[in-house]
């Protein structure tokens, strides 16, 4: 019995084994099928070697702005305060006049002509903003001598 069941197990594995075999279309069909995987998996390669080249070249980049800021060869906020011009200018008259008016009393006059705001930046070598508020007069409106201007 022991020699029985020792052929009925030889013989179903035998038969399994040769019924998992593929044909030859079968196996030409799974190559073709592993050489578009293997190609696919080549290009999807490529295209990571080009993304880890661009994220190495960034994080160089980081990595030197940060050890220039570190030890104060350079400065974010001092770059943007070097290409940026504030100023301004103005003009004030007094008056002291004395026996001026049909009354004959004094007349004391602050006249604050003009006063520019100046403000400039250099965004880079290519961008630049400059701009002007000018006050003349500190009066403006109809009838009124004096005039705001943007330049």
């Amino acid at each position: 019995m022991k020699n029985l069941m020792t052929g009925l197990i030889l013989s179903l594995c035998t038969s399994t084994a040769f019924a998992a075999t593929p044909t030859i279309e079968e196996m030409w069909i799974i190559i073709q099928q592993q050489q578009a995987e293997i190609t696919q998996l080549k290009t999807q390669l490529v295209l990571t070697d080009e993304v880890l080249k661009e994220n190495s070249v960034k994080v160089e980049a980081t990595a030197t702005m940060v050890e220039q800021v570190a030890t104060g060869e350079t400065s974010l906020a001092s770059s943007w305060a070097e290409r940026t011009q504030i100023g301004g200018y103005g003009e004030m008259h007094y008056n002291n006049l004395e026996n001026n008016n049909d009354n004959g009393e004094d007349i004391d006059e602050i006249d604050f002509h003009r006063f520019v705001l100046y403000l400039g930046h250099d965004f880079n070598d290519t961008t630049r903003m400059f701009s002007e508020v000018e006050l003349e007069h500190s009066l403006s409106g109809d009838g009124k001598p004096g005039e705001v201007e943007l330049e």
